[in-house]
């Protein structure tokens, strides 16, 4: 099988892309802060709480038409700013957020066969493309697992009426005004219902995430059901 890599939903092989090598299984380094204290022996370690970003290559090269080609790899990977979805061959069940990071320049010998490396700039993260299927709890006290080895950040959506406290592993998290139905994404910490914000009808700070193994799920008042997107993640 021909190795690929998907891009913002285009794939590596459309353009005739050929992966010849790829450097994706380094690991992101934990954000620490190490600090000196005068007359003690070793560093103070401080953990930021966070990992750092991680770049992923590709050695890849081009066949024919090196010029055109070149030009239509640019055009794909420059024209957007930001992070989009990188997934590869390699491993398969799992995405990431990447940008790209370096210029993409390729050593053309006899205008025939063309080779450069893509670096691209990612979130340290590999989201699990199992996490992206939504699950039904369809009555209180009803149970998630986690199958990852790291805290996720869901996407929860409530339905409902009026006021409701959902409960994810006994923590409270007060909604009111439920009209319908309402998400919480704990990913951005936004909450809305469409398009419209909704995070004065919330009485929370933190938003709620999922533990590594069982989630307990429950609800009081209006709330009628609720269904996650549990966007289990990995290093």
């Amino acid at each position: 099988m021909m190795n690929f890599f998907v891009y913002d939903g285009k794939n590596s092989q459309d353009l005739g892309l050929l992966i010849s090598g790829e450097k994706i299984y380094n690991s992101p380094s934990r954000d620490v802060t190490t600090v000196s204290i005068p007359g003690r022996s070793g560093d103070l370690i401080i953990d930021n709480g966070r990992y750092n970003n991680i770049e992923i290559s590709y050695t890849v090269s081009f066949r024919k038409d090196v010029p055109e080609k070149t030009r239509a790899l640019k055009a794909w990977l420059l024209s957007k700013v930001g992070y989009r979805r990188l997934e590869d061959t390699y491993q398969p069940e799992y995405f990431r957020l990447a940008a790209i990071s370096n210029a993409t320049e390729f050593e053309i010998s006899i205008n025939r066969y063309g080779t450069a490396e893509l670096i691209f700039n990612c979130n340290p993260f590999l989201f699990s493309k199992g996490g992206e299927q939504t699950v039904l709890i369809p009555a209180s006290g009803g149970r998630i697992y986690n199958p990852e080895y790291f805290v996720s950040q869901p996407i929860i959506t409530v339905y409902g009426n009026g006021d409701g406290v959902l409960s994810v592993n006994n923590i409270n998290y007060n909604i009111s005004a439920i009209d319908g139905y309402v998400t919480i994404n704990s990913d951005v910490g936004l909450v809305y219902k469409g398009l419209e914000n909704k995070n004065s009808t919330v009485n929370f700070i933190e938003f709620p995430t999922l533990q590594v193994g069982e989630n307990i799920i429950d609800w009081t008042g209006g709330i009628t059901k609720v269904e996650i997107i549990p966007r289990w993640c990995t290093l």
